[in-house]
């Protein structure tokens, strides 16, 4: 558990230990986070005002995610938190959409160190399911003045360009038409490359 714990950037609630961690462990979640409390490995985060979370010092989590790398069983940890961390933005749209805005931002931004290394390994190493699935919560956030304009630029950019790099077929081609679509509206919203933007859009409606 404690190499598996290594995956979370920024603390974790027990909800998301559970969903990342519990696979093929023959171990209690609850009952392995108090062990590593009562071992100063994992703290509370008292920092949160909402659901407990816990954390650990910097250090100690880059030797559990060291540990965990060199272990066969990453990318499978590595898959889970971002199966887990993309429901969770899908879960925060409604409320982003809403008159529980607030509230929705709030949840996001509690855990955006813990969605920036899902949509990582996503754009990095995902399936062309998944990207678009990265495309989409960044695209939601970054819409709503969540995320600095320019790292949502790069990493649209960066999505795009890795779709192009998939073996062609009809799921990617959609997907890079979406991400097209979203990453052309974003450069018009931010008055960034607006010629490039007109191209994307072009290139977008080819593919649909």
């Amino acid at each position: 558990l404690f190499r598996r714990l290594g995956v979370f950037v920024g603390g974790w609630t027990l909800e998301s230990a559970e969903s990342v961690c519990a696979e093929n462990l023959n171990l209690n979640i609850l009952d392995g986070l108090a062990s590593l409390l009562d071992k100063n490995l994992v703290k509370h985060d008292t920092r949160s005002e909402g659901e407990p979370r816990f954390m650990m010092l910097e250090t100690i989590r880059a030797y559990a995610w060291e540990q965990l790398g060199a272990t066969q069983e990453v990318e499978q940890i590595r898959a889970a938190h971002f199966v887990y961390f993309s429901h969770f933005i899908r879960q925060q749209e409604d409320f982003l959409r809403s008159k529980s805005y607030s509230a929705g931002l709030a949840a996001i931004r509690e855990e955006v160190d813990n969605v920036r290394f899902a949509w990582q390994w996503a754009i990095t190493y995902g399936n062309a399911q998944e990207i678009g699935e990265a495309v989409h919560s960044l695209y939601i956030y970054a819409e709503l003045d969540g995320l600095a304009p320019k790292e949502a630029e790069n990493a649209l950019d960066a999505a795009v360009k890795r779709l192009r790099t998939i073996a062609a077929n009809e799921y990617s081609e959609v997907e890079l038409g979406k991400a097209l679509v979203r990453q052309a509206h974003l450069c018009y919203v931010l008055g960034i490359q607006l010629k490039e933007s007109i191209e994307m859009c072009k290139e977008s409606l080819a593919i649909f």
